[in-house]
């Protein structure tokens, strides 16, 4: 291919329109970095070897295993997907997906996924799954699944599942399952008991006795599986085994 300058390519009448191109037959010359194999400079002809690509495959954005098979390595191991997900971030190792997930976050080791998720964050090695999830989390080694789980939590070590389970949590040590599992919501009152497994009253069915248990579940529920129920006259959790 000869090489001119643009005004000679003009004054020779070497003018094209989109119409005369087509993509996979209309090449592109580059210069492509050489490290280690020649030397740098941009005073070495041999520094930047020129190739060409096909046009159709400018403008491709490279995946992400592309950039690290590039030995591109991502600024402070952070990853952001969506809209303003990880502004004003400050933490390192940090997985943002979604609207605004992990929006001020200064926690390291984060996994945010949901819209606003682990917004304003400040704990240490946390996976917040849904919705508000760890949205103002101080707690470090926090596992929150489910919208508004473990939000403004202040406890260590906890484990969230379900609608604003631990929602405001003051305890370390704890496992909250359900739906506002350890979280009064008619007094609004959150659980400030450490070492504590919390099962909320939405998924844990009350019956008076174990026939009554049996009877009520036996008929209806899914064969292989046992079911959970608070035992009004023993007043424990029992179970229903099908």
């Amino acid at each position: 291919m000869d090489i001119l300058n643009i005004q000679a390519l003009i004054t020779r009448g070497r003018i094209v329109t989109s119409s005369d191109i087509d993509p996979t037959e209309t090449y592109v010359q580059i210069g492509i970095f050489q490290p280690g194999n020649r030397p740098s400079g941009s005073g070495n002809p041999d520094t930047y070897p020129s190739y060409v690509i096909p046009l159709s495959e400018i403008g491709k954005v490279p995946s992400l295993q592309q950039v690290l098979d590039f030995n591109h390595d991502l600024v402070g191991g952070n990853n952001y997907q969506g809209t303003s997900a990880g502004v004003g971030n400050g933490g390192a190792d940090v997985n943002a997906f979604g609207k605004g997930a992990a929006v001020n976050n200064v926690g390291t080791h984060v996994n945010a996924f949901g819209r606003a998720a682990a917004d304003q964050n400040t704990g240490n090695n946390l996976n917040a799954i849904g919705e508000s999830s760890a949205q103002l989390n101080v707690g470090n080694n926090v596992n929150a699944v489910g919208s508004l789980a473990a939000s403004a939590n202040l406890g260590s070590d906890v484990i969230a599942i379900g609608f604003s389970a631990a929602k405001d949590n003051q305890g370390s040590n704890v496992i909250a399952l359900g739906t506002d599992a350890g979280y009064d919501v008619v007094n609004s009152l959150p659980n400030t008991i450490s070492q504590a497994v919390i099962i909320s009253n939405s998924e844990l069915p009350s019956y008076l006795n174990h026939a009554a248990a049996l009877a009520a579940i036996g008929g209806v529920g899914a064969a292989g599986n046992t079911y959970l129920y608070y035992d009004q006259q023993g007043k424990y959790v029992g179970a229903v085994r099908l």
